[in-house]
Formats: structure tokens, sequence, C-alpha cells
């Protein structure tokens, strides 16, 4: 039976494969699942790549700056709030 639209995909896959795990009639909406995952995970791949791609040239600029002599600088009360009755009372 032909049906419109559609075009079949003869696959030989190993006796191990995951797939011979799941009951004969299962089998091939799975399969076609984990298909129709693989464009989403291509672009994932390609963000991922681009975001790793970013992070390197950050961490390339951050050692070059460095190298220059320019250090980051800690401080311990970094997660402190910023008391904002104190700041405008100097104005006064």
């Amino acid at each position: 039976m032909k049906r419109k639209g559609l075009r079949r995909l003869d696959l030989y896959l190993p006796d191990n494969h995951f797939i011979w795990r799941f009951n004969p009639g299962c089998r091939g909406p799975v399969a076609r699942a984990y298909l129709n995952l693989l464009p989403v995970l291509a672009a994932q791949a390609k963000l991922l790549e681009e975001i790793l791609r970013r992070l390197e040239a950050l961490d390339e600029r951050l050692a070059r700056l460095e190298a220059g002599g320019v250090r980051a600088v800690e401080t311990e009360d970094a997660a402190e709030e910023f008391d904002a009755a104190g700041f405008f009372a100097s104005f006064d």
C-alpha cells in the first residue's frame, strides 16, 4: 500500500540495538520519534559549539589581560547589599 506523502526507509541494525527491546508494534513510532529529534539535537549542538567558541575567546582575552598585569579584585563583602539610606544620607 502506497501512502501519500510518505516514503519507506529500510534499515539493518545490529541484534543488540536498543530498538529491539521494544515490542514489534512500538518500534516504528519509537524510531520516528528519535529521527525527529535529530534536527533539534543538531541545532542544540551548533548553539553549544558557538557558546564554547565564545567562552574560549573570553578565556583568551582574560589571559591576555592577566598577562598585562590586570588582576580581578576579590572582595569578601561582594554579597553585601547596597545601603541606599546610608548613601543618600551622605548628601545631606
